[in-house]
């Protein structure tokens, strides 16, 4: 690795400029430099039986002219290990010298191998010194002032080398100094450099020097002035003294002090061209090509400069100078002004475009020099353009040395000579150019005929280009004419292909200058010819007219005094047509003038007299309404920008928690970090709720990891937990009543994030089979999901809810696979598949995602294959679970049971990877935390459900008995104890235990024996509150059934409703009773109890 590595310039160069520059790199230097110090020559018997065959021996030094890379860095020094080498040391030390090295690798691998050669050969450096020296001084002494671009960089390429390899083996100790300080290598060799360079023309080596070394040549108090590394500078002291440190620091700053001046001189120079090529502008109304060459020259000059004047000040560590500010000058380019307000800069927005593809569209122009042969474009020979060449050195001589003296009249008059000849009278002209030769012949017109006919359907940049660059092949005085014809001849209904023919224009404008002249110059003809027309058959065509002219205005081809007169024009004479034409003009182009320097302040004026005109004249609604829209569209009112909320340091370091450090390795931390907060301040339980109830905020990835941090915290603060479940449903609720697009993706992650919440038991599986079944269920009339029947919140082709439901059991339908949980799971599985046929016809995405999730949770189920199938299976569900709530009682126990012995099934089967395990060291804790449990206030039912449940219930009875009166009954054996006789009479007996008759069998033989209880008994107690509550259920059963009649009658009375299945609360697990629906083909039919 290379320790020369090129340092980045940051904006702020005063803070640690050299930390790149690393200890490992520096020690490096030093391992060398001490090696070649006190080099370990070989024994001269050793070199005697190295290869000293002359074909390898020429065969090395034709890899060190190749040039030595650091590919090469192996293979070179295996070779130099088994070669003598002794007969060619010259050749090899003249081949180094003169060798190139582009990286930073190379100059370290140039180095490597001058230390081995120097270890070898004691004075190999005493030929390597003379030919470095004499490379550098020839260099230097030998800058061609008028030399081509391309041998001025192969020069700079050359130095830049030399001055690297040169500093580097004078680092690593290769390279001494003399006696005396004059006689030191680097100060020599950077006079020689930087001393006679009167032009700056070695700035860039000056750069190359300070960019890599001057950490080792700037004395250390400017470094520690300047906040550097100490390690740094301290290790750096081996390599330089302090007299040679001291003597090149000086030598700099005086090179740096003339670099200065030089950047302030041309800078001035600059403006003052910028300011007669301004005023060449205003006067003649454009720029020529050559004083806008010479310009572009000078400028590209001026900003190489400027660059390499920072990177001088950032690592010498010294102040740029101040750069004297013209603030009428704006730089100038073809045509027009190309130039910002003073607005626009102080906003930092687009000025004169609404956006950046607009920018690009009518600012980048296709340079056909880049596509076309230079003689079909016209370009001069090259006698012309070196007489150009001359011309244009001659003015920038005439502007130096004169600095309030304009351009003389003989340049100008050179300008005004090199214009494009005017259009007068609406006649084309025939004097065009000449240089270029006519083609001629059934090719060129088929081949111009087919880029007319394409010019109807090029409706982008790339289509318009091609055809500018395809004209230019068949460039002659008529096709330019044809085609003048075919741009003027737009179909007034086609006002969308104006700014692609006005780009075509532009493209061909600066080659063919006759062809935009022509254009504006007919164009305006056509605008003053239609001033006299009134009717209103011409307004399409004076519209199209106007807007062709503005076209041309933003791609500068129009003149800016055309557009002020036809304003003009228009202002004068403001009724009907012209005032349209005029709001045309303005929303066109009028952006950009007043966004231009040089016609902002005339836009101005103009936007000024309309809005009077239109206060003073009493004008239609209509035509003021287009005059503030045109205003608005040239100058859009101030809007100001998006201000960033304030938020304080905790809030910013907890939602850094979440939001970006949140991950599995980094759970542990997170955790404590938020439990070491001050959760008693309101202020911080105010952002911990905002950032754990919008979660939809959180990575959909890490939202099992904050369902962990839920778990977690909720232990040491219940209430923080229950809010947050309590959001979370609440949120899914909001969702459903809502049902807007905007918010899928949240209603997504409330509902993965719900699951995630079960998996760590922060709700127990009602609330998630309650949730499922609102989702299904809600926004229905009576929570029944009916075919052809639309809901406003579940249209028949809003499949988003399935979606839902999918995401829910994603995260944790895994649970459900055994017990009762599994088969309620089933049941639900049934109803949606219910729901399902209620919708239009299921998309294909829907189907895809709805066929994934029940084949991972149920892979050997069968799918309905119709609705009456479903509707019938819903029915024998509903009957099932309504016998079997009277079979067996309805116990909160068993759920949370269920629960339990469904996470252990989901750990012990599946191994999920993202449900966290966490084991307290303090058992007694882990107990404390289990028997935590909130208790949520039942509710208690209303009188109304009573009434209903028990007018439901009778009918239901009643017509169980009905439809049973002709079954035939069938005997079952039943051998039942026969304790309720001897219960009786232990009742009413004066004993003071109770009788039970206990059943026993010997053989074949069944006996019963007599046994007393006493009555303060757990048995007894249980058995005679059994006998007392089926007395209970016996007499109110009896009470309701006797009551039916009465019941039919007054319901006869009142209007007939279906029974609403039971509310499902999102909202802790209340539980009311109500009826279940059962589905059949002829109707609905209701039965008490709930499909859970």
């Amino acid at each position: 690795m290379s320790p020369a590595l090129e340092p980045d310039v940051n904006e702020d160069k005063y803070q640690n400029l050299f930390s790149i520059e690393s200890k490992e790199q520096l020690n490096q230097r030093l391992k060398l430099r001490s090696a070649n110090t006190n080099p370990t020559r070989p024994d001269p018997s050793t070199l005697s039986n190295l290869d000293g065959s002359i074909k390898k021996n020429t065969g090395f030094i034709k890899k060190i002219k190749a040039g030595i890379t650091a590919v090469q860095a192996n293979s070179l020094k295996k070779d130099l290990l088994s070669l003598k080498l002794e007969k060619y040391l010259e050749e090899v030390a003249s081949s180094i010298a003169e060798g190139t090295y582009k990286t930073s690798a190379d100059v370290w691998t140039a180095v490597e191998i001058c230390s081995m050669l120097h270890y070898r050969f004691e004075n190999f450096m005493d030929l390597l010194k003379p030919h470095l020296l004499k490379s550098i001084s020839t260099l230097a002494n030998g800058i061609n002032m008028e030399g081509k671009e391309k041998e001025e960089q192969l020069r700079i390429v050359k130095e830049r080398s030399n001055i690297r390899l040169f500093t580097e083996l004078y680092l690593v100790g290769l390279l001494d100094d003399g006696a005396k300080l004059k006689e030191a290598l680097i100060p020599k060799m950077l006079f020689e450099l930087l001393a006679r360079d009167k032009e700056h023309l070695n700035i860039n080596l000056a750069v190359t020097f300070v960019k890599f070394f001057s950490i080792y040549f700037l004395p250390d108090e400017i470094l520690i002035e300047n906040n550097q590394d100490s390690q740094l500078i301290e290790l750096r002291q081996p390599f330089v003294t302090e007299p040679i440190i001291n003597e090149t620091n000086r030598i700099l700053n005086l090179y740096f002090n003339t670099v200065k001046n030089h950047l302030v001189k041309e800078h001035q120079k600059l403006q003052k061209q910028e300011k007669s090529n301004q005023e060449s502008f205003i006067a003649r109304g454009e720029i020529s090509e050559d004083r806008q060459e010479a310009y572009e020259k000078r400028l590209k000059l001026y900003e190489k400069f400027k660059i390499n004047t920072q990177s001088l000040s950032t690592y010498l560590f010294l102040e740029m100078p101040e750069l004297p500010k013209d603030e009428e000058t704006t730089r100038m380019t073809i045509g027009i002004v190309d130039g910002r307000s003073g607005k626009e800069e102080k906003e930092g927005n687009l000025g004169a475009w609404e956006n950046e593809e607009m920018k690009v569209f009518y600012e980048q122009i296709l340079d056909l020099a880049n596509q076309v042969p230079g003689v079909l474009l016209g370009k001069k020979n090259d006698d012309e353009s070196k007489q150009s060449e001359e011309a244009s050195v001659q003015v920038e001589d005439i502007i130096d040395a004169d600095v309030e003296t304009p351009v003389v009249n003989e340049t100008e008059e050179v300008a005004a000579s090199e214009l494009p000849p005017a259009q007068e009278d609406g006649e084309l002209k025939e004097d065009l150019d000449t240089d270029v030769p006519e083609i001629k012949g059934e090719s060129t017109q088929a081949t111009f005929t087919g880029i007319v006919n394409r010019m109807l359907n090029a409706l982008n940049r790339e289509a318009i280009d091609s055809l500018a660059v395809e004209f230019a092949f068949v460039n002659n005085k008529g096709t330019r004419k044809q085609l003048i014809q075919a741009l003027l001849g737009v179909s007034r209904q086609r006002l969308d292909l104006l700014p692609y023919y006005s780009r075509l224009i532009a493209t061909l404008n600066p080659y063919f200058p006759d062809v935009g002249s022509t254009v504006v110059a007919e164009l305006e003809r056509s605008f003053h010819y239609h001033q006299k027309k009134k009717e209103q058959v011409f307004i399409e065509e004076k519209l199209k007219n106007i807007r062709f002219i503005g076209e041309l205005t933003k791609f500068k081809v129009t003149p800016s005094h055309i557009v002020f007169h036809c304003l003009k024009v228009l202002l004068e004479d403001f009724n009907f047509h012209n005032v349209e034409i005029t709001c045309s003009l303005l929303e066109t182009c009028g952006r950009f003038l007043y966004f231009n320097p040089e016609t902002n302040v005339r836009t101005a004026n103009f936007l000024d007299i309309l809005l009077r005109k239109k206060t003073v004249l009493n004008m239609d609604p209509k035509y003021a309404f287009m005059i503030d829209n045109a205003v608005y569209e040239c100058n859009p009112p101030e809007t100001s920008g998006m201000v960033q909320k304030h938020r304080e340091p905790i809030e910013l370091f907890l939602r850094k928690l979440v939001y970006k450090d949140l991950s599995r390795s980094t759970i542990d931390v997170v955790l404590k970090l938020l439990r070491k907060v001050d959760w008693n301040d309101d202020s911080i339980r105010i952002i911990l709720n905002k950032l754990f109830f919008k979660t939809w905020k959180i990575k959909f990835s890490n939202l099992h990891l904050m369902a962990f941090l839920v778990s977690e915290l909720s232990r040491y603060y219940p209430d923080f937990g229950i809010g947050v479940v309590d959001n979370t449903l609440e949120s899914i609720r909001i969702g459903l009543e809502h049902n807007q697009f905007k918010h899928n993706q949240r209603r997504l992650a409330s509902m993965k994030f719900l699951g995630e919440l079960y998996n760590y038991r922060m709700v127990d599986s009602t609330t998630i089979f309650e949730t499922l079944y609102l989702l299904i269920r809600f926004g229905h009339e009576n929570g029944i999901p009916l075919p052809n029947v639309y809901s406003p919140l579940d249209a028949p082709d809003d499949f988003f809810r399935l979606r839902l439901a999918c995401t829910l059991l994603d995260a944790c339908g895994a649970c459900f696979r055994k017990g009762s949980l599994a088969k309620k799971l089933d049941d639900w599985l049934v109803f949606m598949q219910m729901y399902i046929f209620t919708k239009d016809p299921v998309p294909i995405d829907t189907e895809f995602f709805v066929m994934e999730t029940i084949e991972m949770l149920r892979p050997k189920m069968e799918f309905i294959s119709n609705y009456e199938q479903a509707v019938y299976m819903v029915n024998s569900i509903a009957r099932s679970q309504l016998q079997q709530q009277y079979v067996e009682p309805d116990d909160d126990n068993d759920n949370d049971l269920n629960d339990t012995m469904a996470h252990e099934n989901v750990v012990e089967e599946d191994g999920d990877p993202d449900v966290i395990e966490e084991k307290d060291d303090d058992e007694e804790e882990e107990e404390v935390d289990q028997d935590a449990v909130v208790h949520m206030k039942e509710q208690a039912a209303e009188e109304e459900e009573d009434e209903l449940f028990a007018r439901e219930f009778g009918r239901l009875m009643q017509q169980s008995i009905d439809s049973r009166k002709n079954e035939r009954k069938t005997v079952m054996f039943d051998a039942p104890v026969p304790t309720r006789k001897a219960i009786e009479e232990s009742q009413t007996s004066p004993q003071e235990g109770v009788t039970f008759s206990l059943l026993t069998r010997k053989g074949n033989k069944q006996q019963v024996k007599q046994m007393v209880l006493p009555s303060n008994s757990s048995f007894a107690i249980r058995t005679l509150s059994k006998q007392q509550a089926e007395q209970e259920e016996r007499g109110r059963l009896k009470e309701l059934v006797l009551n039916y009649e009465e019941r039919e009658r007054l319901q006869a009375e009142q209007p007939t409703e279906l029974i609403q299945a039971p509310t499902n609360t999102l909202r802790g697990t209340r539980r009311t009773r109500g009826t279940r629906i059962l589905w059949s083909n002829s109707g609905v039919h209701s039965q008490p109890n709930d499909f859970e």
